[in-house]
């Protein structure tokens, strides 16, 4: 239960989802929210038909195998392990800057408000690129906790899985607290402007 818990709850839902509803959508984001449950649920009744069909281990990768065939099996994985490379650089690199944020905010660990901090940005001149120390940070802790065996990582798993979960519910009870209908009109925004950055 908390694996999937775990990929659906993460890094995003506590960002993207405020500046989305700030910024663009206003609270017709909760539409959005709404579509993406039930695509996401029809995936899942997809996967969960799958698995009863072909009883074994491997993901998309036996799902693709069985149903169009060994090249496409080994496209699958090749993907999924560049989407997975992906994904956990932009939630590292996400969680750098929150480190920065705050150690900013709160003027620690030598970071000053309004200036550069080598939390999540240092230079390698020979490069010629910049370093976020705590991204690299966080996967070394994720590869070292992964290397500590499955009871290691499922502990993890899970003790994240329930503060995040925490979070969000303590996010809507405050949430509801503080309501203002007032703020729910108009519920669409109007559309910006042809030609501008918003207009998809």
């Amino acid at each position: 239960c908390m694996n999937p818990c775990s990929g659906a709850v993460g890094s995003g839902i506590f960002v993207l989802s405020g500046a989305i509803s700030h910024s663009n959508a206003g609270p017709a984001t909760s539409l959005s929210w709404l579509i993406g449950g039930v695509v996401c649920s029809a995936t899942a009744l997809s996967y969960a038909e799958l698995s009863c069909v072909v009883p074994s281990s491997g993901s998309s990768y036996s799902f693709s195998y069985y149903t169009l065939g060994e090249v496409f099996a080994v496209l699958g994985a090749y993907f999924l392990t560049l989407e997975y490379g992906i994904a956990a650089a932009a939630v590292a690199r996400s969680w750098g800057d929150k480190a920065a944020f705050y150690a900013m905010e709160m003027e620690a660990l030598g970071c000053a408000k309004g200036q550069r901090c080598w939390v999540n940005s240092i230079d390698l001149v020979p490069l010629e690129m910049e370093a976020n120390p705590s991204a690299a940070m966080l996967c070394i802790g994720t590869v070292i906790t992964l290397l500590c065996g499955v009871q290691v990582s499922r502990l993890a798993v899970n003790i994240l899985v329930v503060l995040k979960v925490g979070l969000v519910l303590f996010v809507i009870i405050i949430g509801f607290q503080h309501f203002d209908s007032a703020n729910v009109s108009p519920f669409i925004p109007p559309p910006p402007e042809p030609g501008t950055n918003d207009t998809f």
